[in-house]
């Protein structure tokens, strides 16, 4: 079984790493495998400090694929705008700036997520 989560940040990680650096996918290994030992999630980030691209990429990446999931288990299949729009939503009550760099790992994630069930004429 995949985890979307990981993969999404992954993705995000290989397509931002020219903008952050090389280190950009170490840094996001790191931060998946601290939510896996039950570490930083992301309502555990001390959020009056600036997120390293690490950190926030996997933080968009868990609660985007929350609030999908959430979305799916109504019975209706979510939009990748709905979604991306909820996910600004969840970052701006947790008082994560909403910088032009956010909005667009954002938007990649939420592409990521929904990517493999959308319908197949709408697919990338």
């Amino acid at each position: 079984m995949t985890d979307p989560v990981a993969d999404a940040a992954r993705a995000a990680a290989e397509h931002f790493t020219a903008e952050y650096g090389l280190g950009l996918a170490a840094e996001v290994e790191a931060q998946l495998a601290a939510r896996d030992r039950g570490g930083n999630r992301p309502a555990q980030y001390d959020l009056g400090l600036v997120l390293s691209a690490a950190a926030l990429i996997v933080a968009i990446a868990q609660f985007a694929q929350s609030i999908y999931a959430t979305r799916r288990q109504q019975a209706v299949q979510p939009t990748a705008e709905a979604i991306a729009r909820e996910t600004r939503i969840e970052l701006r009550n947790r008082e994560i700036s909403l910088s032009e760099q956010t909005l667009r790992i954002t938007d990649f994630i939420v592409t990521e997520i929904t990517r493999d069930v959308a319908p197949p004429g709408q697919r990338d």
